[in-house]
């Protein structure tokens, strides 16, 4: 079992997300519920971003960790994905110098970057390398179509931990399921594999396209 799991969560929240801001809500709320139900400590960071970057809370007992609602989770402005990424993770390095047992992060994202004005996608993939190879840093990339998935590869994102959702409800709910089911394995595991998607969970995906 891991001791203590770190959780960053660097939710979209541009314009385009608009169509799926209840959903998102649903989906984040029950990701809470579940893993505060699993065995071991965990701490919870939530990261908003559109061309703005919002803190909702950052490294508290998930236990305390509050959900969302359509106030406090509102789609607006561009995707400054790269910035976003960025600023987390040189805050993270300075609140983790304390570390936990593992630490993961989760990017959701509907669309391409379009407004980052302090990263750039070289310096994101630099530091998306030294966290997962020196820190042991886990990245989990959930997009929703082809060109948003693609991304992964440019940032250097692990390809077992990124994820196509699809652009509609059920494909987000699904994804989101998927990846509360997979967190909580691991958090019990300690398997890294465990973090991983499997090849049915990809053609189930596909299945539901953009539904």
């Amino acid at each position: 079992m891991v001791k203590t799991t770190d959780i960053t969560m660097i939710v979209d929240r541009s314009g385009s997300m608009g169509n799926l801001q209840e959903q998102v809500i649903k989906s984040y709320n029950e990701f809470l519920s579940e893993q505060k139900s699993v065995d071991g400590k965990a701490r919870v960071t939530l990261i908003q971003f559109d061309d703005q970057y919002e803190v909702n809370y950052e490294g508290i007992d998930i236990a305390e960790a509050k959900e969302l609602n359509a106030q406090t989770y509102e789609p607006r402005g561009m995707t400054a994905l790269n910035d976003a990424i960025g600023r987390t993770i040189a805050c993270m390095k300075t609140r983790l110098k304390d570390s936990a047992d593992s630490v993961i992060v989760v990017i959701t994202t509907d669309g391409l970057e379009n407004a980052s004005s302090e990263f750039s996608a070289k310096q994101i993939k630099k530091m998306i390398k030294e966290c997962e190879d020196v820190l042991g840093w886990k990245f989990i990339y959930l997009a929703a179509d082809d060109a948003s998935f693609d991304e992964h590869a440019r940032m250097g994102m692990n390809e077992g931990r990124s994820f196509k959702t699809g652009r509609g409800r059920k494909g987000y709910g699904n994804a989101s399921s998927i990846l509360s089911a997979k967190l909580g394995l691991y958090r019990v595991s300690g398997c890294e594999e465990d973090l991983d998607f499997t090849p049915k969970e990809r053609r189930d995906a596909e299945d539901l396209g953009d539904s």
